[in-house]
């Protein structure tokens, strides 16, 4: 299934660390990870139509970008012993 496939597994991840993340993002961080979510899923139509094409880079490339931030953000921070 190749890059559809892939895409299917990538979008139910980003939806879990969407929910799993929704007590400690930011509000608007959850929503386009929901929405990243939503483009890697209708990525897997693919295997239809190939009008569906343009959302595998979307959801590829946007969806990498999302995980970072999501898990830069969710560290916590430690402070330095003096």
């Amino acid at each position: 299934m190749g890059g559809p496939g892939w895409a299917g597994f990538f979008a139910l991840l980003m939806a879990g660390a969407a929910l799993g993340g929704s007590g400690v993002l930011p509000r608007r961080a959850v929503w386009i990870g929901y929405f990243l979510a939503l483009i890697s899923a209708l990525a897997t139509l693919v295997l239809l139509t190939i009008d569906a094409a343009p959302c595998l880079p979307v959801a590829r490339f946007l969806g990498f970008v999302w995980l970072i931030y999501a898990a830069v953000y969710a560290t916590p921070q430690t402070e330095r012993a003096s």
